[in-house]
Parts: C-alpha cells; sequence; structure tokens
C-alpha cells in the first residue's frame, strides 16, 4: 500500500512539473516576427481576456492579456488605424490579427518575465 502511495505522489509531482514548463513553454515560443494571430493561438488566449491599446485613440498599437497561469503579456505591432465605424473587439482583431508582432513583454506572478524585440511603450514592469 504504501508503495502504490509513494508511486502516486511521485507521478503527480511529475505531472505538475511538466504542466508548469508546459505554461513556461508557451511564452518562450514567442517570437517578433510571429502575426498577433498566431501569438493569441499559441498563447491559448480567449478573445474576452484580451485588451486592444489604442494609442492615441483610433489607432491600435499592441494588446495585453493574462493568461491561465496568471502570467501577464504584452505584444506590440505597427500603427494601424482602427475602422472609426466599428471599434468592437471582434472587428480590431480582424485589422490586426495578419500583423507581424515586433515586441513581446511578459511577466510571472513569481515576478520573473522579460521582452523579446521591442518592449511594448505601454508595458510598465
Amino acid at each position: 500500500m504504501k508503495t502504490t502511495f509513494y508511486i502516486s505522489t511521485f507521478l503527480i509531482f511529475l505531472y505538475s512539473c511538466s504542466t508548469s514548463r508546459k505554461e513556461t513553454n508557451r511564452v518562450n515560443d514567442i517570437e517578433p516576427g510571429m502575426t498577433v494571430e498566431n501569438v493569441i493561438e499559441t498563447l491559448n488566449i480567449e478573445t474576452s481576456d484580451l485588451y486592444i491599446i489604442q494609442e492615441p485613440p483610433l489607432i491600435y498599437r499592441g494588446i495585453t492579456a493574462t493568461l491561465d497561469d496568471s502570467t501577464e503579456i504584452a505584444i506590440s505591432f505597427e500603427r494601424t488605424p482602427a475602422n472609426h465605424h466599428d471599434i468592437s473587439k471582434e472587428k480590431a482583431l480582424e485589422t490586426i490579427k495578419k500583423l507581424k508582432i515586433d515586441g513581446f513583454a511578459w511577466k510571472e506572478k513569481n515576478g520573473n518575465g522579460g521582452i523579446k524585440g521591442n518592449r511594448p511603450i505601454f508595458w510598465v514592469e
């Protein structure tokens, strides 16, 4: 009986370690030059969990989001005019999804993080 308990505990430990690495590896897979759409898919971000940055108003500049593991991320891309007739999130994503990112930043819950490419100008460290 003890052997079964130890094996179960060890397997649970291994699973939790592999899950943690998987979360970190997703962030490590992001590189400048990827499209906005690829980043959203790679990080498995739901549309409802992301915020599109307009800077100045009606000019799309980047996206921020919080991942399932509480990692905060920001991506930046070239300034792109918004459609002033429809500024919904869906229309914004349609407009920017093929843009290549030029910057990516992340901050994990434990404080670790980093920046790849250009630092998104709206990113607070």
